[in-house]
């Protein structure tokens, strides 16, 4: 009986996950077929710190701007994360544009599945958390973070975020130091990746 309801149970996370990345690649499918647009060309097209390995290091004593134009111009965002994933990203992908956009839209279907981890582990109903994993999946104001490479990838430091609060979330009812850790860590790790992090 016990191993049948596991089984069941396993099915119909199969099922929850494959049906979310349908929903996603049904949404945002069509960005494949995009080319590099607006501030893509700054940060990535025409920033020759991707071109590098040796660059990896200079995103974290230099805000946006200073990373991607020489001529002195200075802004409020840090994110040497942000650039450190659009290093690896360059490095694999090169400029394929097709490849930058699926590569955002299996971003977006990760960070759909953490947050259908995220309420399982809260223990909603599978209704629920379907219900909610869904919206969040279709939202418009996921709309630029999948279609639009230069603001592509703020979904990780969501991912993060929401494993940030199920490890607090276990530190706190356990009183256990590790879990608080790790908590703090991806928290960290959220905001150094884009300012969002901390929201």
């Amino acid at each position: 009986m016990m191993a049948a309801r596991v089984s069941n149970s396993a099915s119909a996370w199969a099922l929850d996950v494959f049906l979310l990345a349908l929903l996603v690649v049904g949404t945002f499918g069509w960005t494949l077929g995009h080319d590099f647009v607006w501030d893509d060309h700054e940060q990535v097209v025409d920033n020759l710190s991707l071109r590098s390995w040796e660059s990896a290091g200079s995103f974290f004593g230099t805000d946006v701007l200073s990373t991607t134009r020489e001529d002195g111009s200075r802004s409020v965002y840090y994110r040497p994360l942000f650039f450190l994933q659009y290093l690896l990203l360059f490095q694999v992908l090169g400029l394929a544009t097709v490849q930058w956009h699926l590569a955002a839209v299996v971003a977006h279907i990760a960070c759909v599945w953490c947050c259908l981890f995220f309420l399982q582990q809260l223990q909603f109903s599978r209704a629920v958390r379907l219900f909610a994993a869904a919206l969040f999946a279709v939202h418009p104001v996921h709309a630029e973070s999948v279609a639009w490479v230069a603001a592509a990838f703020n979904d990780p430091p969501v991912g993060a975020l929401l494993f940030a609060g199920l490890a607090l979330n276990c530190g706190a009812l356990g009183r256990r130091l590790v879990p608080l850790i790790t908590s703090m860590l991806l928290f960290l790790l959220a905001l150094y990746v884009i300012e969002d992090g901390r929201t």
